[in-house]
């Protein structure tokens, strides 16, 4: 990460100083498994955006939700080489993503106004 990013994140007065108790993480993987469980539910497009060395989220679980979600727009995207929080990378690297994003909303955006 980025030195300035790490001094922003860090001055954030919402940032968690403590580890979550267990309780909180137990809520925590209660609520991943009910979400899981309906993945194949999802309908609508939707765009995944995964760091390739994430140690935070399972890119795994990432490509389970493609590869079981009911949508017929979907698009996962995993760069190597990068970790959880994308908005920390190199510069360079937030723009590769961010692009992708602001590409993959404006081609659905004009979808939605040619099909008028």
């Amino acid at each position: 990460m980025v030195e300035w990013k790490r001094k922003l994140a860090r001055a954030n007065p919402r940032r968690p100083e403590l580890r979550p108790r267990a309780a909180t993480a137990q809520e925590l993987l209660r609520v991943c498994r009910e979400v899981q469980g309906k993945f194949s539910e999802v309908d609508v497009p939707f765009l995944i955006v995964h760091g390739g060395d994430d140690i935070v989220c399972d890119p795994a679980c990432a490509e389970d939700l493609y590869n079981r979600a009911a949508s017929k727009d979907k698009t996962l995207r995993n760069y190597p080489g990068m970790w959880h929080q994308l908005v920390g990378e190199p510069d360079e690297n937030v723009e590769l993503v961010f692009g992708e994003v602001v590409e993959w909303l404006l081609t659905r955006a004009e979808r939605g106004v040619s099909a008028r």
